[in-house]
């Protein structure tokens, strides 16, 4: 295989793309690229799951897998294997939730996505310069080649190696023939020349008895003795379906083989496409609600909704054994619910806030606020310069970040810190008076996520 310059690697590399396996879940695409290229799946699906966490494209790439990567033979040994995974529409809409929630799942990273891409690129590349070659029926240009099944017939390596070669038995090689058992008499001699040595002596008879007349025909000739040569005996090795030996046609006919039991195809189920549907409807009603009577939806809420529907869905799928296409738009909506539903939490009333780092340095108490919310940022209040008139009550309320508050040395203070995840640093002894009588100022200070600290200085 030519791998001498980088454009024909690329073309290599789309020519033998996996199949996607059909037995596999959620479209089977690291299924796929676990069989092509002979490696662990675990490892392929680690490798898509780590690019959707650490820059959020995985889920992109395995989708645009999906559309890209043919599925395997639909035929195995002749038999119709039953249609599997998610239909076409499942997937557009899949690929427009992956385009939509891609980047909500990005990383803070700037490129992080891109980098995660081309990290999957490499290590596909890395792949096919291991295993150029795609083994039988697992690539797209191998996909009509199967893989023989372990022990196939194979065709000999010479016609009939099982076949003996028969070998005249020791002696007979170059033999003469037999002669005749009985020769013709000679003719008789007219010169009275007696007969030779070798040959046999003419019958003794009367001397003078007057011979018969001499018969002129040729006399005919008896059937030579043929002698049979001993040959030894041959056995077949095994039947002989095609006849080629005719020592093994007296074999008896072998039994019929049995007959594979026909295989039943599944029957498809509709679980994906009625699910969708149903959630397709109740998006519809929640919309409808919500502009026509005027009832406030959140779309956290709605989003929620309709994952219920989702997860109903699958639920019946799993008894059914279908619906893996419904994990395709379930777990877009679980992450937007997750997210949305920790968003509302943390800023809770706090929709209208600001949002940035905010400072304020107060000498007049007339300027001080009773109340200094920030949605997200960083808060600091100066109360160094501020002399109080009268008691005062501070609130603060920061959604994510930190709040900072600098009081004087000699003020009465009564502090109360609330985080919910973060750190809060109230020494002991703040809430000291340092004069009795005097004015207090009362401060609350409340953080959903991030730090609170109060500090007396001179």
């Amino acid at each position: 295989m030519d791998t001498t310059t980088l454009s024909s690697q690329v073309r290599q590399m789309w020519e033998t793309r996996p199949l996607r396996a059909r037995q596999a879940p959620i479209g089977g695409v690291c299924t796929g690229f676990a069989r092509r290229y002979q490696v662990d799946v675990a490892l392929v699906r680690a490798a898509f799951i780590g690019a959707t966490v650490f820059g959020g494209l995985g889920f992109v790439a395995y989708i645009v897998g999906i559309f890209v990567l043919p599925k395997e033979s639909e035929y195995a040994y002749g038999t119709p294997v039953q249609r599997s995974g998610p239909p076409t529409f499942v997937l557009i809409i899949a690929a427009v939730l992956a385009v939509t929630f891609g980047g909500g799942m990005s990383s803070s990273w700037p490129g992080a996505g891109l980098i995660s891409l081309a990290l999957l690129l490499a290590g596909w590349y890395a792949l096919h310069q291991r295993l150029p070659v795609p083994p039988p029926g697992t690539a797209v240009s191998t996909r009509l080649a199967p893989a023989a099944p372990v022990g196939a017939w194979q065709p000999p390596a010479a016609q009939f190696p099982w076949q003996p070669v028969w070998t005249p038995p020791a002696g007979a090689q170059g033999s003469p023939a037999a002669p005749p058992a009985t020769p013709p008499a000679p003719a008789p001699e007219d010169d009275g020349t007696p007969a030779q040595a070798s040959e046999p002596a003419a019958p003794t008879g009367p001397a003078a008895a007057p011979s018969e007349p001499v018969n002129l025909r040729r006399a005919p000739e008896s059937a030579p003795t043929v002698q049979t040569q001993q040959t030894e005996e041959i056995h077949p090795p095994r039947w002989d379906p095609l006849g080629a030996a005719p020592f093994a046609w007296d074999l008896p006919e072998p039994a019929a083989a049995t007959a594979p039991a026909p295989v039943t195809p599944k029957r498809r189920t509709r679980v994906t496409p009625v699910t969708l549907g149903i959630a397709l409807l109740t998006a519809a009603a929640i919309a409808t609600v919500d502009l026509v009577l005027g009832v406030s939806i959140s779309p956290v809420v709605a989003a929620a909704i309709v994952l219920g529907v989702v997860g109903a869905g699958l639920v019946v799928g799993a008894f059914r054994r279908s619906g893996y296409g419904l994990l395709a738009v379930a777990i877009p909506l679980a992450g937007f619910v997750v997210v949305g539903t920790m968003a509302q939490s943390v800023m809770t009333g706090l929709a209208d806030a600001p949002r940035g780092d905010r400072q304020f340095t107060i000498a007049d108490p007339n300027a001080l606020q009773e109340q200094y919310v920030l949605q997200a940022g960083s808060l600091k209040l100066d109360l160094r310069e501020l002399t109080l008139d009268r008691d005062r009550t501070l609130t603060t309320r920061v959604g994510v970040g930190e709040t900072r508050i600098q009081v004087p040395q000699d003020m009465n203070v009564k502090v109360r810190c609330t985080v919910t995840v973060g750190d809060a640093q109230c020494p002991d002894g703040l809430n000291a008076s340092p004069k009795p009588g005097g004015p207090t100022l009362t401060i609350d200070a409340q953080s959903n996520v991030g730090s609170v600290e109060v500090d007396r200085v001179r």
